[in-house]
């Protein structure tokens, strides 16, 4: 009895040390500075901005705000989810011309924590939450119409919450996934260092609260654990009001795919998949064989010339989403 109490002395001790390491780990961070050219910003010369034209109530009544570019209701649904640090106005030329071929209907939200007003820039409520409101947001558009496909499209970071939507199983399975350039995990061989300069991790705080979070300690999920880096013509241009350079915990394991990012992509309905040859954050040879490697079933295609960022709104990209497009018939 006394070796017993004598172990469960010292195991207790010893995982009351690793938390608090971890408490010391979260509140002390180190960020590591990114190497790297950064990525190119095509939309940063827009000189107008538009506001979202529509909501919806989500789950815990809050508003979620959304571009909504119409086609007919009997044509697919098409959610646009944008890229870390951006918002949805990144999808205005691809969605209104999607919608103005009559291919499908495209909503494009603000992600949570984002956009020219958010609530709480930069962060969300829990994690999941990004794939809750994408829930209610399919939810809320076929409501009253006609059952139709609901296809998830991501650019980026949106492309990693695609395929953790795909493999959660918080709301409604998509009947097709078109991934743009799509980050995938930090751990994915696709992954240049850094997203090629991209992002500057707080490398330290990061640790500390994934071991909290494996102890259901989620006390100090708000904190900030990642800084984007936007470059001065944009923070400084039309457009810079309207970025979001910082995420907290929550918000960023809510935006990536889970750990065991194979099984979610596994998890993906039949998909597109396009990036540029030239992507300054991934490396765009490496995405097909991860992906027939995770079981996941699609095409994919590597457009000469193109950019991480300027692959939105590249002529092929269009063409290639509107054969995918082309698949699904009216309902």
């Amino acid at each position: 009895m006394n070796i017993l109490s004598t172990l469960f002395q010292v195991a207790a001790i010893g995982i009351l040390g690793t938390i608090a390491m971890a408490f010391v780990l979260a509140i002390l961070p180190r960020r590591v500075r990114a190497h790297g050219s950064g990525l190119k910003f095509p939309l940063a010369g827009r000189e107008s901005y538009t506001d979202p034209d529509h909501h919806v109530t989500t789950r815990d009544a809050s508003v979620l705000c959304y571009r909504r570019f119409a086609a007919d209701d009997s044509r697919p649904i098409v959610v646009m989810l944008h890229g870390s640090g951006w918002h949805g106005y990144q999808f205005a030329d691809l969605g209104a011309r999607i919608a103005g071929a009559g291919l499908a209907t495209c909503l494009a939200p603000d992600i949570r924590g984002h956009g020219a007003n958010p609530d709480r820039r930069g962060d969300c409520g829990y994690i999941g939450h990004l794939e809750d409101d994408i829930a209610d947001l399919v939810a809320a558009e076929v409501a009253d119409g006609p059952t139709r496909p609901v296809i998830i499209l991501g650019h980026s970071s949106g492309g990693s919450l695609a395929i953790r939507y795909a493999g959660g199983g918080r709301g409604p399975a998509a009947d097709g996934t078109i991934l743009l350039a799509p980050f995938v995990h930090h751990a994915a061989p696709t992954q240049r260092p850094n997203s090629g300069g991209w992002a500057d991790p707080f490398l330290r705080r990061l640790v500390g609260l994934s071991i909290l979070n494996a102890f259901r300690i989620r006390v100090l999920n708000h904190l900030m654990v990642i800084r984007f880096r936007f470059p001065a013509h944009v923070r400084d241009g039309a457009l810079g009001h309207t970025i979001t350079e910082r995420y907290s915990y929550r918000l960023n394991i809510s935006y990536s795919a889970r750990q065991d990012y194979k099984s979610d992509i596994s998890k993906l309905p039949p998909f597109l998949l396009i990036t540029g040859e030239d992507d300054e954050a991934f490396y765009s040879d490496r995405f097909a064989g991860l992906f027939a490697e995770s079981g996941a079933s699609g095409d994919t295609h590597v457009i000469a010339g193109a950019g991480h960022l300027d692959i939105v709104d590249h002529e092929a990209t269009f063409g290639l989403i509107a054969a995918y497009l082309g698949r699904f018939g009216e309902r």
